[in-house]
């Protein structure tokens, strides 16, 4: 059975787009075409797409900036750069920050073709790779998720690469119910040196701003009326450990005020 394929066309120039199409015509191929960056986001959103041929100079967005956004919320999305010129800075952006390839305009439709068969390859590859290592650790990864799907199988990998880091905080998005707290929770419990201490989630539009600022830094003794004693907040519960903040978009601004404190100097005061 062939594998089937859906490529993204992001390009403000119709010619363009209609040529790539019309030339790579493959019965394993569907091509979605986008002429700015907000149309190619929403149809990331509705769509899997497997590779995205990305114009740079787009009429709302730099296709850097698109780039980004692709390879935090889609990691396993492949990306070939277009460009109109041969800027060597931006090549180099563009590939540090996860393209497969590029090419520059004016190209042959041949070569662009030969690019996205040998990403095609490459996404083909890195699938196997995800299975081998599945297959080689079945026990190690059935204890924390069940997953046979390859694209899964990459974010999981993706989830293991993170824990081996020393990072401060990761930024998980997603729409409500895509399991962004258990991905959370796999990337703990994947975590040598955080798992020792305690998982601790917090729900951020849950409680009043008052309310909220208790729970997450504490309190002394005497702060307020009710104050009768020393509260530990959620901070120092979750320390050694992960605090998973759930609809962290929906923080009172004062608390996101306090919270940069915390990310950016690591110090929690009552």
């Amino acid at each position: 059975m062939v594998a089937k394929y859906n490529i993204l066309i992001v390009d403000d120039e119709d010619k363009i787009r209609w040529s790539i199409k019309n030339y790579i015509d493959e019965e394993n191929i569907t091509f979605f075409e986008a002429a700015s960056g907000e149309e190619a986001s929403r149809i990331l959103n509705m769509v899997y797409i497997d590779i995205v041929l990305l114009d740079i100079l787009l009429p709302d967005k730099n296709g850097l900036e698109i780039l980004k956004e692709i390879k935090s919320r889609y990691y396993s999305t492949q990306v070939i750069i277009i460009t109109a010129y041969a800027n060597v800075q931006d090549v180099v952006e563009a590939i540090h920050h996860g393209a497969a390839d590029y090419i520059q305009k004016p190209f042959s439709l041949d070569d662009l073709k030969i690019k996205i068969y040998k990403t095609i390859e490459l996404d083909t590859i890195q699938n196997s790779l995800a299975s081998f290592l599945r297959a080689k650790k079945p026990q190690e990864y059935s204890e924390l998720v069940i997953a046979n799907d390859p694209k899964s199988i990459s974010l999981l990998e993706f989830g293991d690469q993170l824990a081996m880091k020393d990072v401060d905080c990761i930024l998980i998005t997603g729409e409500t119910g895509t399991g962004k707290e258990e991905y959370a929770n796999y990337i703990y419990r994947r975590n040598t040196k955080r798992n020792t201490g305690p998982f601790v989630t917090v729900n951020c539009n849950s409680l009043t701003s008052s309310l909220m600022d208790a729970e997450l830094f504490g309190y002394e003794k005497g702060a307020f009326t009710d104050a009768k004693g020393k509260k530990d907040g959620l901070f120092k519960t979750a320390d050694k450990g992960i605090i998973f903040l759930d609809e962290i978009g929906d923080m009172h601004p004062e608390l996101q005020g306090k919270l940069l404190r915390v990310i950016e100097k690591k110090v929690v005061r009552r």
